[in-house]
């Protein structure tokens, strides 16, 4: 199945279970306003801002009832262990009605706690993103089914509000959702609270090398019918790649994007190559669930179209783009924003130029430092306690609505 339809059927299947609960609680609006429910991708993951979110309030002194939906059972037993019995079903009866009386939801994806219609009737419903929507996103993607309209038109009724981290995000929202541009809050993401991160695991705890080795994530984003092409250069050789780095100390961890690992023919072969110096690292999502835990503690970020990179920005480091289908991606899944312009790091497009601009980045901290600290400032919202601040402005929306 094309990755671009991936999930269709299962929006499709959340619709059609959730009608029946949302219309009841349509008919009967009782509304817990001291009741949160927290939810990430298709009800059945811990991640995102949603995790963050979370995890902020189950640490802090609020008031409120939070529960997060997790349908995943195995991840839901060992949520429940480690944090306390916050995780609950949407498909128990029990929990279903916690879910439809509660005044408030938050998620971090278009999948709702409950999926169905009218689900924003005398209910805040807040949509915090899992990242800055870079790409075209919802409505505004350049090849939208019809189906995938009709999906988007109806859950654009569904929430009340949208986490936009910048002006230059809000007009996007509203036009990649059909909501109205009132709709969008200006905050911080929860998940760059480094407070909250350090509850969770260090980069410490994947590395190989020694504490003066350079260590740089590379994490790709999906294609829409296509395999993704690491180090995708013309005249690329593992075992030259391999060299390179072990004499210049660097380890290079690779993360593709969670929801479309597959076996990949060139990190097989360049692992052939590092049996010994774990120059190359593979972070896959059985290894580490949320690459968010550990992203600040990379010295230096290589990726192509992913919104990861805004949120690095925030730590001031050294970018590298690799947008070698540029064209294509931009046909196939399209962009909201000047790529050319808001990308700020070089964009090597052989692997001797890639090996240059590599060592440039990571012993010259001035290389690109302007234009990353531009796109910052337009990007991101600062905060000192991004969970927090963030938290506090839902609240004021809570307290209104």
């Amino acid at each position: 199945m094309a990755n671009s339809n991936k999930y269709t059927l299962f929006r499709l299947k959340s619709l059609i279970l959730g009608f029946l609960p949302s219309l009841c609680s349509c008919i009967i609006p009782i509304r817990r306003s001291n009741d949160i429910i927290i939810s990430s991708q298709f009800c059945s993951t811990f991640e995102h801002n949603s995790k963050y979110l979370f995890q902020y309030l189950v640490n802090s002194d609020s008031h409120y009832n939070v529960y997060y939906v997790v349908n995943d059972n195995s991840l839901r037993r060992s949520l429940n262990e480690l944090y306390g019995h916050y995780f609950i079903t949407n498909y128990r009866l029990k929990d279903v009605l916690k879910i439809a009386f509660a005044k408030t939801w938050i998620t971090s994806s278009f999948e709702t706690p409950l999926m169905g219609l009218f689900l924003s009737y005398k209910r805040c419903v807040i949509h915090l993103s899992h990242g800055a929507p870079i790409k075209a996103i919802g409505l505004s993607s350049p090849k939208v089914s019809l189906h995938k309209k009709i999906y988007y038109k109806l859950i654009s009724y569904s929430f009340t509000d949208y986490l936009s981290t910048a002006s230059l995000f809000d007009k996007i929202w509203s036009r990649s959702t059909g909501s109205d541009l009132n709709k969008t809050f200006r905050a911080p993401m929860p998940r760059n609270d480094q407070t909250v991160k350090s509850e969770f695991r260090l980069l410490s705890d994947f590395s190989f090398g020694n504490d003066d080795t350079k260590k740089v994530l590379y994490a790709p984003t999906w294609r829409v019918d296509s395999e993704t092409k690491v180090f995708p250069f013309h005249d690329f050789k593992s075992k030259e790649l391999i060299d390179f780095l072990t004499r210049e100390k660097i380890t290079i961890y690779l993360r593709l994007h969670p929801n479309f690992e597959r076996n990949n023919s060139i990190i097989d072969e360049v692992l052939k190559y590092d049996n010994k110096n774990k120059s190359i690292v593979v972070l896959d999502s059985k290894t580490l669930a949320d690459i968010n835990e550990i992203l600040f503690d990379f010295d230096l970020l290589i990726t192509d179209y992913s919104s990861i990179y805004t949120d690095y920005l925030l730590t001031h480091k050294p970018v590298m783009f690799l947008p070698y289908d540029k064209c294509k991606y931009k046909s196939d899944v399209g962009f909201s924003i000047d790529y050319d312009a808001l990308t700020p790091g070089p964009k090597p497009n052989n692997f001797s130029s890639f090996q240059e601009e590599l060592l440039k980045l990571l012993s010259n901290e001035n290389y690109y430092e302007s234009d990353r600290i531009r796109c910052n400032n337009i990007f991101n919202y600062r905060s000192n306690h991004p969970a927090k601040d963030c938290f506090q402005i839902i609240e004021s929306i809570i307290t209104k609505s």
